[in-house]
């Protein structure tokens, strides 16, 4: 899977999570209505599901944006191939 594909498809699940419709470029935290902490978990445990991996408290902290979910999540499916 490459860093792209990643992005677009937990833009995907941020949109359905957050629901939200109207994206141009990556989600970030501080800017997105209803990404709260609650929403903020909800999304680490959807994307820890999806992608069979596990966020350490200091990955989950960093977490506030897409591009940085996929980085983070790419690093982990990359190192499980």
């Amino acid at each position: 899977m490459n860093k792209e594909k990643l992005h677009n498809e937990i833009i995907d699940l941020l949109k359905i999570h957050l629901q939200i419709t109207d994206v141009h470029g990556p989600v970030i935290k501080h800017e997105t209505f209803g990404w709260d902490s609650i929403k903020h978990l909800m999304l680490c445990f959807a994307l820890e599901d999806k992608y069979n991996v596990s966020f350490t408290k200091e990955e989950l902290a960093e977490i506030n944006s897409s591009e940085i979910a996929a980085e983070i999540v790419f690093s982990k499916v990359q190192g499980n191939e």
